[in-house]
Parts: C-alpha cells; sequence; structure tokens
C-alpha cells in the first residue's frame, strides 16, 4: 500500500508512512478548519513565513498547492496518532529537486500531545523513507534559539547545526541533514 499525493503518486515513492505512534497522511481540503486553526494560532506565527491572519481562501489555496514536491515544490503531510486523531503536520517546502534538497518543519500542534514521540516518529519515518528513496538527500530546517524540545528533536535526527541568523526578531539556527 502506497500514500499517494493528490495526484496518486507515491510520496517520494516509498510506502506509507507508518509508525508504532502515527500515521502521515497527504492534506487534503477536509483539513480545512484544522489548518485555518492552526496556522492562525498566534503562538504558532513565530514559526511560520507569514505575520498575519490567513483568510479560508488563502488556507484553502496552501491546502491545493501542497501535495505535490514536483508540480508545488511542497508538500504537507498531516500527523495521526494512534488514536487516529490528527494532531499536526510535518512539511516539505521550498523543494528544489535539481539539488535533491528541501526545506522541513514539523508542527504538534496540542501541547498535550507534545513529548510522546509522535515529532520523533513522524521525522524519523520520512528520513528513513528518504534514504531509500534517494530524490531529496538534503534537508534544512531553521530553529529559533528558544525552541529546546525542536532543537533536540532534530538533533536526535541526525541534523546538524549550521550556522545562525534573526528570523522574526529572533536568533534562529539553520540545522542541516545529509542522507
Amino acid at each position: 500500500m502506497y500514500a499517494g499525493d493528490a495526484k496518486n503518486r507515491p510520496i517520494l515513492n516509498s510506502p506509507c508512512l507508518f509508525r508504532e505512534k502515527i500515521k502521515l497522511r497527504v492534506i487534503d481540503e477536509d483539513d480545512l478548519l484544522m489548518v485555518m486553526a492552526w496556522e492562525n494560532n498566534p503562538e504558532f506565527r513565530e514559526i511560520t513565513e507569514h505575520n498575519g491572519e490567513l483568510s479560508q481562501e488563502m488556507v484553502l489555496n496552501f491546502i491545493r498547492n501542497s501535495d505535490s514536491l514536483e508540480d508545488d515544490q511542497q508538500l504537507r503531510l498531516i500527523i495521526h496518532n494512534e488514536s487516529g486523531d490528527a494532531i499536526g503536520a510535518l512539511d516539505l517546502f521550498d523543494a528544489d529537486l535539481d539539488h535533491r534538497s528541501c526545506g522541513i518543519g514539523i508542527l504538534i500542534a496540542n501541547p498535550a500531545d507534545r513529548g510522546k514521540g509522535y515529532g520523533h516518529d513522524a521525522l524519523s519515518s520520512l528520513i528513513r523513507t528518504m534514504q531509500s528513496d534517494r530524490r531529496l538527500i538534503h534537508l534544512r530546517c531553521l530553529i529559533h534559539e528558544t525552541n529546546e524540545a525542536s532543537k533536540f528533536l532534530f538533533l536526535k535526527n541526525g541534523f546538524v547545526a549550521q550556522g545562525t541568523k534573526i528570523f522574526k526578531g529572533k536568533k534562529a539556527t539553520q540545522y542541516l541533514l545529509d542522507i
């Protein structure tokens, strides 16, 4: 069985992304209200590229254009816990397939779901899939210095700090992983 994108192509040409605690699936329009709540949550605004609230139309366009690395240069996967509840998202963005690289971000939306291994399972599943697929071999993420949980997650999964910059007025570190 394969987890396909909206055009029924396999994600990174690999089997479904399942782990003991999570399942990853491609975002779809049924996720609109949930994604709007996440994107417009002031707590998460400091880690996103946008500054203000997003309209329903903007989020719907985002969803429609977040399902293919080849066509859209981005892919958003929804993270489900072992009960089947959608608890967050794993994003691949700014994909450059010629250089086999992209940015990556992860969100576990509810603080009660954090620290339970869901983010680790999602990230390590994706990395393992990419190791066998080889279409993407370079991942990068930018993490604010105060986000200790994210730094720990990415370092635990093999990312290496490569430098700092200011992002939204705060010091952030760029982390890289070569697969």
